[in-house]
């Protein structure tokens, strides 16, 4: 009975796939045995090249996984670079109001009626001949300002012509934060007046088009120009405003 019992273990070593445990991959296992369907067992030609095509899909796979992760961070970075851009861009004419210009040169623009852009009146004071225009006001817009207003006074006629401004912000500044309007005669920009056209062109310079149609009554009239920022945000300035009186 003894021999049989010593029989029998000897056998039970001699079988191939002598580890019982559970395995997933062949890490788990003995040397010289092989993970195949889930046992550890004696490797063998095919079971090598099981074993070697498993870790070669793993490789793939988290070089595959960590090309990935260097992807997402390279657009990240990127993405981070281009938001850092835009807040510089943002944030070019923010001021702090308590070390802030005061325009005190150009004080009398900051309420209405405004700063009368020129002595001689245009359009068409004396008859039907049509007087133009052409000139440059150079501005700065400080936190504190309400706005900067320019009055600009004009005869109509039986001449149509058109009045255009236009404002250039001399530093780099958000357009969301220069806000240019005008009143008076024909309204404010974002009305429903079809002879009034407002527009920011993709260089930032803002443009107001007014037609001023013809007319049998020869009588005066006038505009306002502003120049604005929103009221939450303290925003500091320089800037050109061009207008111009055309056919």
């Amino acid at each position: 009975m003894r021999a049989l019992i010593l029989l029998t273990a000897i056998a039970l070593f001699a079988l191939p796939g002598c580890s019982s445990d559970d395995c997933v991959d062949a890490d788990e296992c003995f040397k010289g045995e092989a993970c195949v369907e889930g046992r550890c067992q004696q490797a063998t030609g095919n079971n090598a090249n099981n074993v070697n095509n498993a870790n070669n899909v793993n490789n793939a796979n988290n070089a595959n996984n960590a090309n990935n992760v260097n992807n997402a961070n390279n657009s990240n970075s990127s993405n981070n670079s281009n938001n850092a851009n835009n807040s510089n861009t943002n944030q070019a004419c923010i001021a702090d109001p308590f070390d802030a210009c005061m325009d005190e040169e150009n004080s009398n623009n900051n309420t209405w009626p405004g700063q009368a852009v020129t002595s001689m009146t245009r359009g068409c004071p004396v008859g039907n001949e049509l007087r133009t225009l052409d000139t440059v006001i150079s501005g700065r817009m400080c936190p504190l300002e309400p706005a900067d207003i320019y009055r600009f006074i004009f005869y109509e006629c039986e001449v149509g012509f058109v009045i255009e401004g236009i404002l250039t912000p001399k530093d780099d500044c958000d357009p969301s934060l220069v806000k240019f309007d005008i009143s008076g005669y024909g309204g404010r920009c974002g009305g429903d007046n079809e002879n009034l056209r407002c527009e920011v062109r993709p260089d930032g310079t803002q443009h107001i088009q007014l037609l001023v149609p013809g007319t049998d009554f020869a009588q005066g009239s006038e505009v306002y120009f502003y120049v604005e920022t929103p009221e939450e945000v303290d925003v500091e300035f320089e800037y050109d405003l061009q207008l111009i009186v055309r056919p």
